[in-house]
């Protein structure tokens, strides 16, 4: 549920996009990982990656790549029927930051 992927550096967008759907993507950290877990409970506790990692992997899954506030890192919204996920990117460290189901399995 923890760990950081990386993809090359300054791809663009859409690149960037095919490169995050073949990965399995996680929380940067411990704290963030069990504050959505506590937030958004689910059993077992993995299925909550899970299931943003299926939205964002889905071929029917739209998606927006926006600007981070501070303008050096990129916020990839992912939205299926199942949920919407945001993951962000910056020099090529790749995290899940949230996600929200649009119902419970």
């Amino acid at each position: 549920m923890v760990g950081v992927q990386v993809v090359p550096k300054g791809l663009p967008d859409e690149k960037l996009v095919e490169e995050i759907r073949s990965l399995h993507i996680k929380f940067g950290g411990r704290a963030s990982a069990a504050y959505h877990i506590y937030k958004h409970s689910t059993e077992p506790l993995t299925a909550y990656v899970d299931q943003a990692n299926s939205t964002i992997r889905s071929p029917s899954s739209s998606y927006m790549v926006s600007i981070g506030q501070e303008g050096d890192s990129r916020i990839i919204s992912f939205t299926d029927a199942n949920g919407s996920g945001i993951v962000l990117e910056k020099d090529g460290r790749v995290l899940l930051a949230s996600f929200r189901a649009s119902h419970r399995k």
